[in-house]
């Protein structure tokens, strides 16, 4: 919801739905609110206000408990993670992309697969067309590509 609106704002219309939108949500939430209130009412207004102060010392006493136990195994645990050493494998082939080792995984077969999507994208007018737009909208996609082919090549 805006305060003030701009005098060169061009979608007007789109904030207009989104507004809409963000008012049904703010009105449903304040729904909930209020039937919550009243079955609390409800349940609260039955008991005496000795039994009210019970409710209220044993619920606050529990979550202090709850809190206290998340800050205490929050602090043990720091002993825990430790960095731990890792294995060397020995790389099989440095700098070449095109030969990675049999066996590989589906999420380099669909590298691969998109990589050379984008490359026959470069053969035709309209497919340059289509890939400049997703180069445009991507700028680091080709070098993302060639780390993690290379990454997984020196495994």
């Amino acid at each position: 919801m805006k305060i003030f609106k701009d005098k060169n704002s061009k979608n007007d219309h789109a904030s207009a739905g989104s507004d809409r939108v963000a008012g049904w949500i703010a009105s449903a939430i304040l729904k909930v609110q209020g039937y919550w209130v009243k079955g609390m009412e409800k349940l609260f207004s039955k008991l005496s206000p000795v039994a009210r102060k019970v409710v209220l010392f044993v619920t606050s006493f529990l979550m202090v408990a709850y809190c206290s136990i998340l800050v205490v195994n929050g602090f043990n645990k720091v002993g825990s993670i430790m960095i731990k050493p890792v294995a060397i494998i020995k790389p099989v082939a440095i700098g070449q992309t095109d030969h990675i080792p049999s066996g590989e995984p589906a999420f380099i077969k669909r590298i691969k697969g998109f990589r050379q999507y984008l490359d026959s994208l470069g053969q035709s007018a309209d497919g340059r067309i289509i890939r400049d737009s997703i180069l445009r909208r991507r700028p680091g996609l080709l070098d993302s590509i060639r780390m993690i082919e290379n990454i997984y090549c020196s495994k």
